[in-house]
């Protein structure tokens, strides 16, 4: 009997009969969950970067800072700041 440690037969054991030698009959429920859970991880990731890449593209643009700065100390309103911005964000 096979007690664990290093097993030199590999999947055979003893007599070359092979364990688990019944072919997959589709798929089964641990891989469809890694599945999922692996496409999760990359969407995250992909949200994240997306997010970072805009937050760095809208602070990049100094008139987009001068803009921001008007906003703050009330010099333009709400509507005029969306107007100015997707202007600017257009070129």
């Amino acid at each position: 009997m096979y007690r664990g440690g290093f097993n030199p037969g590999g999947m055979m054991g003893r007599g070359g009969r092979v364990f688990n030698s019944a072919p997959c009959q589709g798929f089964s429920g641990n891989y469809l969950i890694s599945t999922g859970i692996t496409l999760i991880i990359i969407l995250v990731l992909l949200y994240v970067g997306y997010s970072i890449f805009k937050h760095y593209r809208d602070n990049s643009n100094p008139a987009i800072k001068i803009l921001n700065e008007k906003l703050v100390n009330g010099e333009i309103t709400e509507e005029e700041y969306a107007k100015k911005k997707s202007l600017l964000l257009k070129k």
